[in-house]
C-alpha cells in the first residue's frame, strides 16, 4: 500500500513538473510557429524586457518599492497583453489563436526568468566544483 502511494506522488511530482515546463516553453514555441507561417516573429521584445525588469524588482518583498514594482508588473503586464491582442487582430488571428498570443506575451518574462534562473545555477555550480 505504502508503494501506491509512493507511486501517486511521483505521478503527481512528474505532472507538476510537465505543466511548468510547458507554461516556460510556451512562448518560445508560439513565437517559434508563427514566425515559421509569417516569417515574423510575434513577441515584443521590448515589452518582454520591461516585464523582466518589473518581474525582477519584485523579488524580494520586504522592500519599501515592493507594492511599486508589483504596480509596475501589472501595469506592464497590462499594456502588453492589449498590444499583444492588437497584433493578434492585426495578423487576422482567431480568438483562440490570438489569447495564445496574449498568454505567450505575458509569459515571456517568466520564460526568460527561469532561463536565466536555471543558467545561473549551472554556473554556481560550476564555479564550486573548480573551487574543490
Amino acid at each position: 500500500m505504502e508503494t501506491i502511494g509512493i507511486l501517486i506522488q511521483i505521478i503527481i511530482l512528474l505532472l507538476f513538473a510537465a505543466t511548468c515546463l510547458s507554461f516556460t516553453l510556451f512562448p518560445i514555441l508560439f513565437d517559434a510557429d508563427v514566425k515559421n507561417k509569417t516569417g515574423k516573429g510575434f513577441l515584443n521584445r521590448w515589452l518582454t524586457g520591461i516585464e523582466f525588469i518589473c518581474l525582477i524588482g519584485c523579488f524580494d518583498p520586504s522592500s519599501d518599492s515592493f507594492y511599486g514594482n508589483l504596480g509596475c508588473l501589472f501595469l506592464s503586464m497590462a499594456v502588453s497583453a492589449m498590444l499583444a491582442w492588437k497584433k493578434a487582430k492585426k495578423l487576422h488571428f482567431e480568438n483562440k489563436e490570438a489569447l495564445g498570443a496574449v498568454f505567450a506575451q505575458v509569459f515571456s518574462p517568466v520564460s526568460l526568468l527561469f532561463f536565466v534562473i536555471m543558467i545561473g545555477r549551472l554556473l554556481h555550480k560550476l564555479k564550486k566544483d573548480r573551487e574543490k
